[in-house]
């Protein structure tokens, strides 16, 4: 009777997972490290390790190529009577799709985190956050404000623009009951007295708000999210390249457009809006336009870049990169 060799037996059915990652699935993918399941089978991750293509200075020539840590979208099974199953590829795509967003959501909550004051200066087309500034500023220049006031400013349960944002604003100790009044929190009266001017009062106010809602970035996209989506764009590729690239306007017009994809007539909008946006962020800070034989590129700040990098709470997953082997 002979015995099987677990090497052997590991290398015939590693032959046959990549026969399927190869015509099934995709050359793009990996596969990972096996686990052996009771009756013998193998499973074999399917793994993905999306590239970044690292440019020169101008972003005219590609100069080297780094990836970023592997991450399963699937799988392949190897029986030890050699049957062998997958995942459909179809699912594999989505995974990868997933993983994509997921990218783009960490570094999207890590810019809020580390640019939140940035953020603060720009308009919210929306008024999303207007009810949120009313309340602010009338407690920052009055001190208080009475409940009933705000009651009767709402005249129905769906007209409950101020009320809703309460709960989040004395959760995030800005603002406070008290005998029926809205007054300052803890942290409102420590900003007023670090700050000077009551507009750098509100600012630091409404940064803290922004900050205290990262894992509520669906409420956020509502205000931010075509400045997201441009400078999220931007800064995800400045942090796999560890510097501050230069890049095509094109390119993020580009990339916005993919951001959009599928939406309709509001992709056609969000597109119109383009300008606007890249300009309000410019005027924030978070880029910067420069000309070249009448060509425009942007380029990104160095001290936003080194807070982003400290933000490894939601960039962790994407700072481990490796430069391709040659």
């Amino acid at each position: 009777m002979s015995i099987e060799n677990p090497t052997q037996r590991e290398e015939e059915a590693r032959k046959e997972a990549e026969k399927i990652l190869r015509f099934k699935i995709g050359p793009q993918y990996n596969l990972g490290a096996p686990q052996k399941e009771d009756d013998g089978t193998l499973i074999f991750p399917v793994e993905i390790r999306l590239p970044r293509v690292i440019f020169n200075e101008t972003r005219s020539l590609p100069v080297d190529v780094s990836y970023m840590e592997s991450r399963q979208v699937g799988e392949v099974s190897v029986a030890s009577s050699g049957e062998t199953n997958y995942t459909h590829p179809q699912s594999i795509y989505s995974n990868v799709r997933e993983v994509e967003q997921e990218i783009q959501r960490a570094v999207e909550k890590a810019l809020i985190s580390a640019a939140a004051k940035d953020f603060t200066k720009l308009p919210f087309p929306e008024n999303r956050y207007a009810p949120v500034e009313d309340l602010l500023g009338k407690v920052i220049l009055e001190g208080e404000i009475p409940i009933e006031d705000i009651s009767s400013l709402e005249t129905s349960k769906e007209d409950d623009k101020y009320t809703k944002y309460l709960p989040d604003l004395e959760d995030s100790e800005l603002l406070r009951r008290s005998d029926g009044k809205l007054i300052e929190g803890d942290l409102l009266a420590n900003f007023k007295r670090e700050e000077d001017r009551h507009s750098e009062v509100l600012n630091t106010a409404l940064a803290h708000y922004f900050r205290e809602q990262i894992n509520n970035l669906g409420d956020l996209h509502g205000a931010l999210g075509p400045y997201l989506a441009i400078a999220g764009f931007y800064y995800r590729l400045a942090i796999q390249a560890n510097e501050l690239p230069v890049i095509k306007e094109d390119e993020l017009r580009d990339a916005f457009k993919h951001h959009y994809q599928g939406q309709g007539k509001q992709s056609k909008k969000k597109q119109f809006k383009i300008d606007r946006y890249l300009l309000h962020l410019e005027r924030a800070g978070i880029l910067t336009c420069h000309t070249e034989s009448n060509e425009r590129f942007w380029s990104g700040d160095e001290d936003l870049l080194d807070e982003l990098e400290e933000e490894t709470e939601y960039i962790g997953t994407i700072t481990g990169i490796s430069t391709a082997e040659s």
